[in-house]
């Protein structure tokens, strides 16, 4: 078997890596997308919440139902905080996945790099031994010829 064939176990066991990597990373992706869009639905709940405590407030509310509306408010900021915290977790293991997927990927593209520099110096050995072999032919050929 040539040196090059030896590598493809090799070569299959980097890809499915780097796939599996691939895969993690568009799921991070995707939960990065989805803790964001859970921040932002907070951000627009909070603003509608604060229009309608602020319509309530021009048409009268007593001072019991404004403070409920504070404290509303305040759960709603403390909800804001601890989304913004996941997101940030989310995003650390967002640059992680791609750390990981980057290195994988850059272990595949070596393998297959070394790969075709061997099968490039096989060719180059191939062609020299048929070109060796010709002229032992070549020069036989003449020699008895002669």
């Amino acid at each position: 078997m040539v040196r090059s064939k030896r590598l493809n176990p090799i070569k299959t066991l980097a890809k499915n890596k780097e796939k599996a990597a691939a895969q993690a990373l568009g799921n991070s992706i995707e939960r990065q997308k989805v803790e964001d869009q859970k921040l932002q639905q907070l951000y627009q709940y909070r603003h509608e919440y604060l229009l309608q405590m602020e319509s309530k407030v021009k048409s009268g509310i007593s001072g019991s139902e404004l403070q409920r509306y504070h404290l509303f408010l305040a759960k709603l900021d403390s909800a804001i905080e601890q989304q913004k915290d996941v997101l940030m977790v989310s995003a650390k293991q967002l640059d992680a996945s791609q750390s990981h997927w980057q290195e994988k990927r850059n272990r595949t593209k070596a393998i297959s790099q070394v790969m075709e520099k061997m099968q490039n110096q096989e060719k180059f050995d191939a062609s020299k031994k048929e070109a060796k072999a010709s002229d032992e032919i070549s020069t036989q050929a003449f020699l008895r010829s002669r």
